[in-house]
């Protein structure tokens, strides 16, 4: 495993955004301190968030997908019991955040 010391930044090619009616590209910055930065290419204005947050929200879409994957097989009747949803110790701006 390597240690971040500086800021490594890549454009995204699949991703863009659009700003004043022109399609800018979207650059992405892994920063020392596990913080994910996002830009327009050429713009000032720029988003960050932390890597643990993107950890609990993969987690939460992963288990919401395995739950509607169970729950249709339980409709279906390839399932005898109902699935439960999965519990996390997560905060509700999570859970909204997705919405």
């Amino acid at each position: 495993m390597i240690k971040i010391t500086k800021v490594i930044a890549r454009q995204l090619d699949f991703v863009s955004m659009r700003r004043r009616g022109k399609v800018v590209p979207v650059i992405l910055e892994i920063c020392p301190g596990d913080m994910l930065r996002f830009h327009g290419k050429g713009l000032r204005r720029k988003v960050e968030i932390s890597l643990d947050h993107c950890m609990a929200l993969a987690e939460i879409l992963n288990s919401n997908q395995a739950y509607r994957k169970a729950m249709d097989d339980y409709k279906a009747g390839k399932r005898k019991r109902r699935p439960k949803k999965a519990q996390f110790p997560y905060s509700k701006i999570y859970y909204d955040a997705l919405r």
